[in-house]
């Protein structure tokens, strides 16, 4: 009977969790792959994931919005790399439901269809580290130590350098595109 009090605990202590981080999650998710059922089922594998990995979770080596952020990343790094996601690359639409439940505002200003696609285009030719680490600081707000560690490389300048390259690339990548750097 013990144990499975503890087992009831331990879900209901993840589904807070859930709750609290799933948002955030898809909209990572959703922001490297432009597909909202490609987001949706890469989120939640994000959470099965971690779910059965629950024991491997050390607080010592960062929080669990930092260990759920390395699971989602190295899922959507696997899945940028497939075939499935090669042969199929279509935009959706974000889904508003997820957004709403952000727990920071999100910049939803870009209602020019052909302008999002110049912008989805440019960040897809991106490398992808280079387009999770500057998706973690713009979208997310994470600091750099954090995506370092999600990105899994030792300093925090190595994740600045990422950002710095990927906001060039996005600039000059823009500008070829009619758009200045202030137009953002």
């Amino acid at each position: 009977i013990q144990l499975k009090r503890v087992e009831l605990m331990l879900t209901e202590s993840f589904d807070l969790l859930y709750q609290q981080h799933f948002a955030e999650i898809y909209w990572l998710c959703y922001k490297m792959t432009y597909n909202k059922q490609d987001a949706e089922e890469l989120a939640d594998e994000t959470f099965v994931k971690a779910y059965f990995n629950l024991a491997k979770f050390d607080s010592q080596k960062g929080s669990f919005r930092t260990w759920i952020f390395a699971i989602a990343v190295n899922l959507c790094r696997d899945f940028l790399k497939s075939a499935d996601f090669k042969k199929r690359q279509q935009t959706d639409p974000i889904d508003e439901q997820y957004v709403d439940k952000l727990p920071y505002p999100v910049d939803k200003t870009i209602d020019d269809p052909e302008l999002l696609k110049i912008v989805e285009h440019c960040m897809n030719k991106l490398l992808i580290d280079e387009k999770m680490a500057v998706t973690m600081y713009h979208l997310h707000g994470l600091v750099l130590q954090e995506i370092a560690q999600i990105l899994g490389k030792n300093s925090p300048n190595s994740a600045k350098k990422r950002i710095k390259v990927a906001e060039n690339k996005l600039k000059i990548c823009l500008e070829q595109h009619g758009f200045s750097g202030d137009d953002f």
